[in-house]
């Protein structure tokens, strides 16, 4: 049997009701799973910005969370975080000696 990327999609966006909140890559979807106030939505990996920007805005049921990266972003589903990657929080906690 042959694994339909494109057909699972499809199925998926057909039985999944809740929102679902695409984020960049498989490490940050892991993490926002981790999450309290995500327990009750569906986190997937969306890819790259340009991807999640694209589904957000083909998809009436889903939201973006993305690094912020270079670019200013202003869009009523994307929700950029304060830092250029997930991973560069935990650089705020490192001690420097």
């Amino acid at each position: 049997m042959n694994y339909n990327k494109e057909k699972y999609n499809r199925g998926k966006l057909k039985l999944v009701t809740q929102p679902i909140i695409y984020v960049e890559g498989k490490s940050n979807k892991i993490f926002y799973q981790q999450l309290e106030e995500f327990s009750d939505k569906f986190i997937d990996n969306g890819g790259n910005c340009s991807n999640i920007r694209a589904k957000v805005e083909s998809q009436p049921n889903s939201y973006g969370i993305i690094d912020h990266d270079y670019e200013e972003i202003s869009h009523e589903k994307l929700f950029p975080i304060n830092f250029y990657s997930i991973e560069n929080i935990s650089l705020i906690y490192i001690e420097r000696n």
